[in-house]
């Protein structure tokens, strides 16, 4: 069951990193445009992807630890054991 949530977990932060490149894609596209858009809002909105992004960074990191917890516990069936990590 941990498992699974932990699946869920990553595929969550998946579509969230996802969408703030799609994001930081439209506004790098924006800026060289320069479509009439308040410079001022191209940063904000680069920053405030720039906080997802490290916010979703924090959470697989965390994702990361709990699966090493585990690991080293011996807490996976044998078809469940994850690759080693490096």
């Amino acid at each position: 069951m941990l498992l699974s949530l932990l699946e869920i977990k990553v595929d969550t932060l998946a579509d969230g990193m996802e969408q703030a490149y799609r994001t930081l894609e439209h506004i790098s596209r924006l800026v060289p445009e320069r479509d009439g858009d308040d410079p001022e809002d191209a940063i904000d909105g680069l920053a405030e992807q720039e906080d997802l992004v490290g916010k979703v960074r924090l959470c697989l990191m965390d994702g990361q630890r709990d699966l090493k917890f585990l690991y080293r516990q011996r807490s996976f069936l044998p078809d469940q054991r994850p690759l080693p990590y490096r």
